[in-house]
């Protein structure tokens, strides 16, 4: 699978070959960075930043993107979370799916300890298996900028 990095300001993701930034295709223009296969693919996935600009140090650790998964799916009056992940390492990520009624959503909080990201994936239940690798790949490849 040949990867392509996607560089924004404070972050850098590697997508896997087909898939585009169509931030600017969306009626939303304050939309996050929004990532699909515009050809073939059955979902977009959405990247929301917090940049650190300066101040405390807000040390953000596995146990807060927990916390902050059950906030945003609490706020959203999701339930019946599943498929719950937590990959360690220079940014630590934490991830969670939900069925919405029709809906797949399957979402990550991200840390280096002083950045967050907040990624969203959205498809048709029926087809949440499909671009389980690329999308799983492309939350994983985040990198926040020294």
């Amino acid at each position: 699978m040949n990867n392509k990095v996607l560089r924004c300001e404070g972050f850098s993701i590697a997508v896997a070959e087909g898939w585009d930034d169509i931030t600017e295709t969306l009626d939303d223009a304050d939309a996050p960075l929004t990532i699909a296969d515009p050809t073939s693919g059955v979902g977009a996935l959405q990247f929301s930043p917090a940049i650190y600009k300066g101040g405390r140090l807000p040390q953000v650790g596995p146990q807060d993107l927990s916390e902050l998964l059950e906030e945003f799916a609490s706020k959203q009056d999701w339930d019946a979370p599943f498929d719950r992940s937590t990959y360690p390492g220079e940014v630590a990520i934490e991830g969670v799916s939900f069925q919405v009624g029709d809906d797949f959503i399957r979402m990550w909080y991200a840390s280096d300890g002083k950045n967050v990201m907040l990624a969203t994936y959205v498809c048709d239940w029926n087809c949440r298996d499909q671009e389980l690798s690329e999308r799983e790949m492309a939350v994983r490849s985040i990198q926040f900028d020294e």
